[in-house]
């Protein structure tokens, strides 16, 4: 199979498609239960009814004010980066806080355009803000989110993306500049964006990044701090700490393991994936989990599983088991937030998942333990809230959002069993009243259904493939041009929402 590297291509044109039939029903929303004023606001969420006081997208974007407004800084990390509105908030506050807005990522998703809250795709992306004078540096794996300002910091399990933001049920804390964290922060994310990350963003793409020491022995000056942020790197710890003791000098997984293991009563988490690998040191804290749940209320709260990958099958072979062993489990549809409660009076927020990437040393995720009995209440309410709302089966499939980076052998026509021009796919695409996606871990097949019933269908042969937040999906590919009979029966049928066609060729006069 052709392999391109997609950088390589000098032609490239997008289709755009939305589903004007919505078949997907949404999830029953009960009212949010009433949170106590006194955690002063440290519990922020996604949620369809939040106030703007607990909003998480409200309070990034007054976090982007309070900048501007007192000519301050932001330091940005997150792994994606899709969001029209943040997007286009931090291009305003460039032009005062040029050359004071860092931004990292952890993939290069999303460089040229972004989505707003109606779902709508917009020709703006991260270059746009390159362009306007935000730095922005990328390094793979750097799969932790926060946002720091002169003033304070927020946490939080959600990517930058339009779905995080808006829709996907997901957890924020506020962290106010005179605790230690705020700090840490700050030095974690210097050692990431001047020692680690590979590459910079300019006005015409990515290229090779300068790194330095930028501390130094300048870290010996800081005195250690507490409370400490936890960060699952090892490697990172031990250069951040070669000076004072600036971070927790335990992992993220050495400190889960040691939570769940004292867990005497109950333990709550809600958790995007969780896996277990035999093979793989994660595997502890699976083996824990069972444990205890033939002992004590072990209750585990994930999304709705859409994608029936091998990934995927994995997980549900894992809960199956945890099920066995007495746990509770529930299902909710977009869930994404990530945290571990244990006996009602500890919380730990954290950025990751319970998977083998938690446990590798080149993958990069942060956490802290809160312990502030109304900050702890007040994460329970909203825990037990989406409990209750949560389902007990998975649910049939759903409409989902693909988004297909295509590469094309011709530069009018797709070569395949029936080439058509691409102007014509186009205009197909856009009046559609239906596109199916069958979905194998090896390929794909379009299916684009015309008013008349007749349909056209594109097999797309994987080159990669990732599950990007919530109902999201982002394949890269080529046509199969010899064409193979696609067995429906052994893939998974999904109806598209929405459709972005990226398609690239090489030029060949």
């Amino acid at each position: 199979m052709s392999n391109y590297q997609l950088e390589e291509l000098l032609f490239y044109h997008t289709i755009s498609y939305s589903s004007q039939v919505k078949t997907s029903k949404s999830q029953k929303l009960n009212q949010l239960p009433i949170f106590n004023k006194n955690d002063n606001f440290e519990l922020l969420m996604v949620h369809k009814d939040v106030s703007d006081e607990r909003s998480l997208s409200a309070s990034i974007f007054k976090m982007i004010d309070l900048a501007i407004e007192n000519d301050s800084f932001l330091l940005i990390s997150s792994y994606y980066f899709n969001n029209y509105e943040i997007i286009n908030a931090l291009k305003q506050a460039c032009i005062k806080l040029k050359g004071k807005i860092y931004i990292l990522v952890g993939d290069e998703y999303a460089l040229n355009d972004s989505i707003n809250r109606e779902g709508e795709i917009i020709p703006e992306g991260l270059i746009d803000l390159a362009r306007n004078g935000a730095q922005i540096r990328k390094k793979v794996g750097a799969h932790l989110k926060f946002i720091v300002s002169g003033e304070k910091c927020i946490i939080m399990s959600t990517n930058l993306t339009t779905e995080g933001l808006f829709v996907n049920p997901e957890y924020g804390i506020v962290i106010d500049k005179n605790n230690p964290i705020f700090e840490s922060l700050k030095i974690l994310f210097s050692n990431l964006w001047h020692q680690k990350s590979e590459v910079l963003l300019n006005d015409r793409g990515w290229i090779n990044a300068p790194n330095w020491n930028v501390y130094g022995k300048k870290l010996s000056k800081i005195k250690p701090l507490f409370p400490k942020l936890i960060l699952s790197s090892n490697s990172i710890i031990n250069e951040i700490n070669s000076y004072s003791e600036i971070v927790n000098p335990n992992s993220l997984f050495d400190e889960i393991t040691s939570l769940l293991i004292n867990a005497n009563e109950l333990i709550e988490i809600s958790i995007y994936s969780l896996v277990n690998k035999p093979d793989n040191q994660i595997n502890k804290i699976y083996e824990i989990l069972i444990d205890k749940s033939g002992k004590i209320n072990v209750h585990i709260l994930v999304p709705q599983i859409k994608l029936r990958n091998q990934r995927s099958q994995k997980m549900l072979e894992a809960l199956d088991k945890l099920l066995d062993a007495g746990a509770e489990i529930r299902f909710y549809r977009e869930l994404h937030g990530k945290i571990i409660i244990v006996d009602k009076k500890e919380a730990l927020f954290l950025t990751g998942n319970l998977d083998e990437y938690l446990v590798e040393d080149n993958s990069y995720d942060i956490g802290c333990f809160l312990t502030n009995h109304i900050l702890v209440d007040n994460i329970r309410k909203l825990y037990n809230h989406l409990w209750e709302e949560a389902s007990d089966l998975i649910e049939p499939n759903r409409n989902l959002k693909l988004k297909v980076n295509l590469v094309i052998e011709s530069q009018d026509y797709l070569s395949s069993i029936k080439p058509i021009p691409v102007f014509e796919l186009e205009n197909r695409i856009k009046k559609s009243p239906l596109i199916r996606l069958f979905y194998t871990d090896e390929k794909s097949l379009l299916q684009i259904t015309d008013k008349k019933g007749g349909s056209y269908s594109i097999e797309i042969l994987h080159s990669e493939e990732k599950n990007i937040d919530g109902e999201f999906i982002f394949i890269k590919g080529v046509i199969n041009q010899k064409w193979s009979k696609f067995n429906k029966r052994n893939s998974k049928e999904y109806i598209l929402e929405q459709l972005r066609l990226n398609m690239y060729w090489k030029d060949i006069v």
